[in-house]
Formats: structure tokens, sequence, C-alpha cells
């Protein structure tokens, strides 16, 4: 019988395996790669997220304290709590979760056009609220700002 393959042609398919097997391991480390870095994008989609309503809930929390006695928005850097049945300072941060949220009150200070300036004289009828949320993500410290 006559053999149509060569010499030089017998370890070729040996050959054209390893490369396929080398292209598809390539193919599943991207592919598998790729997941991984959605999934952690998605935590840290949420977490941010969290926060995020976190910090606002300080906002809403500070006006509800100035709606109920102007004299309560005490200029400073506050914890909220709200055990009893409406939001007050406490502390100088609170945590939930594993969030830690800190509220700072500040006067603000009015220029001569009566804009809003770094300097000038103060208006005991506005503060700036400013709520810092922060947490620990991936063995770093993320924080997000709202005012």
């Amino acid at each position: 019988m006559y053999s149509f393959m060569h010499k030089d042609q017998k370890g070729q398919s040996l050959v054209e395996i390893i490369v396929a097997l080398a292209i598809f391991s390539l193919v599943a480390l991207a592919t598998s790669v790729l997941f991984l870095d959605s999934l952690t994008s998605l935590r840290v989609g949420n977490e941010l997220s969290e926060a995020t309503a976190l910090a606002y809930e300080g906002v809403d929390a500070a006006r509800s304290i100035r709606d109920n006695s102007w004299l309560d928005l005490s200029t400073g850097i506050h914890g909220l709590a709200d055990g009893s049945g409406f939001w007050e300072f406490s502390g100088s941060s609170d945590v939930v979760g594993d969030y830690t949220r800190t509220v700072t009150v500040a006067d603000v200070s009015r220029d001569g056009s009566f804009d809003i300036a770094g300097s000038g004289t103060d208006d005991p009828r506005t503060k700036l609220v400013t709520v810092v949320v922060s947490w620990n993500s991936r063995g770093s410290t993320r924080s997000t700002t709202v005012r």
C-alpha cells in the first residue's frame, strides 16, 4: 500500500493539536479575566451607589434637623441617629453597615454683593452641610461626598 504522507508530515498533527490547545487556553484565560473584572466592577458600582444613597440621606437628615429647630443645626462634625423617631446629631460620625458617615455643618460668609464667598460677613441664616461616606474596598479606603 502506498502512503500519501511524507516523512516530514508525521509529527505535523501533533504540532497542530498543541497550537490549537494554546489558542483555546488563551481565549479561555481572556474570557475568565473579562468575567472577573466585570464582577469586580459591578461590586464597586454597588458599593458606590449605596454610599451615595447614605450621603444623600445625610443631607436629608440635616434638612430635617433644620426644619425641627434651626438651633439644632450646630456648626461642627457630626454623626446621625434616628432612635427617637426623628433625626438628630450624635457623636462625630455614624456607622451604617460597612460605611462610615460624617456630616459637617459650617458657617457661610457673604461678600458685599451678598454672594456666598470664602470670606466676608457671616450669614447666620445659612449653613453649608457636607456629608462624606467612606468605606474599605479591596484593601483601600474609598469615599464619596455630597453637599
